[in-house]
């Protein structure tokens, strides 16, 4: 029997039929070469009975952070014009944009003071003494603290 036919048969390459015939396996018959195989051979590597696990999942693609800021950016905006249709979805963007890419979005403060919960505005008034004696990582603390407020992030008890 020629290698070409035997390998055709088993399902291998004419290659791979040489290598297993140097190995030992018989090929003068088709059913003398699969007992062999099925003596000889480890079933995870035969193709055909391997099992083929699941592979995890791909990770999540990263997001797109300087589209995210441009979308605040631009909702922030349109909130200037009209709070009220736009303030939900200005919040939900907001929520978007991881923390260390947050000092990248300019507030407008007419709005940013409106998705702040009411009850916070009446008693923050810029003490702008107060503003100019923090340090740079006060001031972050701070405006990170705030924009989680305004964001709904954090809501006051």
């Amino acid at each position: 029997m020629k290698q070409k036919d035997l390998a055709e048969a088993l399902g291998i390459s004419a290659a791979m039929v040489s290598r297993l015939k140097h190995q030992g396996m018989p090929t003068h018959s088709v059913e003398a070469a699969r007992r062999w195989r099925e003596r000889h051979l480890d079933p995870a590597r035969v193709v055909g009975q391997r099992v083929d696990y699941p592979r995890p999942a791909a990770p999540p693609p990263e997001p797109d952070v300087a589209a995210r800021v441009d979308l605040v950016r631009a909702l922030m905006q349109l909130a200037a014009a009209d709070f009220d249709q736009h303030a939900d979805n200005l919040r939900r963007a907001m929520r978007l944009v991881p923390p260390d890419a947050r000092a990248q979005i300019t507030v407008d403060m007419d709005v940013f003071t409106r998705l702040l919960p009411a009850n916070l505005t009446e008693v923050i008034e810029p003490d702008h003494e107060v503003c100019a004696a923090q340090s740079d990582a006060e001031a972050e603390i701070a405006g990170l603290f705030l924009y989680s407020l305004a964001c709904g992030e954090l809501e006051l008890q």
